[in-house]
């Protein structure tokens, strides 16, 4: 995905041919961001050179597998400005190599460079003009709404709703577990921040779930949800000073299985970020890459999911969860977690522990599905939720895999994520 804050101030030809200008940055050379930001090991602006325009990052997406989605600037309010962009890679790449577009990025957002803070309707008129002229330019994309915080900005979200509706085929939602602001207030190492955490994607689907309702409520039907920037967070700071241990990857596998329930509302879901910044799943330097817990999280997932999820019941123990930045207290969260998918002939049963002390023993009951007695068991534990990998210790949290003969049983180490493969008999 190219987007975020950076999108609404770029201007996409700059990035094409041979003759690239350096351009002040005008979203990350500010010092409003500096002081945001503090001092990171790298540093933010002032100066984009353009070297990475649209044909470098359709190629990365080409040499990766990825679906790219790209975030049309409203910064300057100019519409066809976006169809052009739109009518350029419809004629370098076919109408249907980037399928999805934001019209603008968080324009609710208060440092968006030309945003509609404070002005919904304002959005609204944007949008149905920008939809015009980049669906001439290629009737075949699909556009995603600028959303917000179900929570925080209700009033924002009802006007584009309402003003929008079915013009838009998604609505988006970004959302930064346990804050997105503010700065002062921090996240500690306690195991009540750590359970917090665990949970997250609980939080999650209650904002689906606030979304939905008032668009039940305002349209009458369902809504798309595009979930295009998600991740665990702390302060803002920890956009340029990573987390990267195995309490941020808990928290991760559980947004998942928030996603997995509510699937029929969420349709696309993208992490920010891949490298170095919020909870990556890498970390790099100039003379190492670093696997987080993450990467095998999000591999884990993403290599064994399978087309249907399947109905699973759980009984287990509970923990209480403190309020934590923007999640709330909770007096009952099971510390075992299950999502289960279908293939036509695979089930593989997604287990978290988030107990961090102690193994949780599981009987489990499958039914309707008769599997051969081999199963296979991917897990990915860590000796205690604030355990990482590092250039001298890499795979401290890795995946292990090893088979088994099945009879029900199984243990589930602490602070791990476990997936149980079973393939139907022949």
């Amino acid at each position: 995905m190219a987007g975020r804050c950076f999108a609404d101030s770029y201007h996409w030809s700059d990035g094409i041919g041979s003759n690239r200008p350096k351009v002040p940055n005008r979203m990350w050379g500010g010092f409003l961001i500096r002081k945001i930001f503090g001092n990171p090991p790298f540093p933010l602006g002032p100066v984009e050179d353009n070297r990475f325009g649209t044909d470098e990052f359709m190629d990365l997406c080409l040499n990766t597998g990825a679906e790219p989605s790209i975030t049309a600037s409203l910064g300057a309010n100019d519409p066809e400005e976006a169809s052009s962009w739109v009518a350029y890679l419809r004629d370098q790449y076919g109408a249907g190599a980037v399928p999805t577009w934001s019209v603008g990025n968080e324009q609710w957002n208060i440092i968006e460079p030309g945003g509609c803070v404070f002005r919904p309707r304002k959005y609204v008129e944007r949008f149905h003009r920008f939809a015009k002229a980049m669906r001439n330019a290629n009737p075949d994309i699909r556009l995603v709404a600028s959303g917000g915080d179900a929570f925080t900005l209700p009033r924002w979200n009802e006007e584009i709703i309402r003003g929008i509706g079915v013009n838009m085929d998604f609505l988006s939602m970004h959302l930064y577990l346990p804050a997105w602001i503010p700065l002062r207030l921090r996240v500690g190492d306690s195991p009540g921040d750590y359970y917090a955490i665990a949970a997250a994607g609980l939080t999650l689907e209650e904002q689906v779930q606030r979304i939905e309702e008032s668009a039940h409520r305002l349209l009458g039907l369902a809504l798309p949800i595009a979930f295009d920037e998600w991740n665990i967070l702390g302060p803002l700071r920890r956009f340029t000073d990573p987390w990267q241990t195995q309490r941020e990857a808990i928290g991760v596998a559980g947004i998942i299985h928030a996603f997995h329930r509510q699937a029929k509302y969420v349709k696309t879901a993208a992490m920010f970020a891949m490298l170095n910044s919020a909870a990556p799943p890498l970390l790099t330097s100039r003379d190492a890459l670093i696997h987080t817990p993450i990467f095998y999280i999000l591999r884990l997932y993403r290599q064994l999911s399978g087309k249907a999820r399947v109905l699973s019941e759980t009984q287990c123990p509970t923990v209480e969860t403190p309020k934590l930045l923007n999640l709330p207290q909770r007096r009952s969260v099971p510390l075992l977690d299950v999502s289960a998918h279908l293939d036509d002939q695979r089930l593989t049963v997604f287990v978290i522990n988030r107990d961090y002390r102690e193994n949780q023993a599981a009987q489990i009951e499958i039914s309707d599905f008769i599997f051969s007695n081999q199963v296979r068991i991917h897990t990915i534990a860590a000796n205690g939720y604030l355990v990482r990998n590092s250039e001298d210790q890499p795979e401290v949290v890795t995946e292990r895999i090893r088979e088994v003969d099945w009879n029900g049983y199984h243990v589930f180490p602490p602070c791990s994520v476990t997936a149980i493969v079973m393939e139907k008999s022949s």
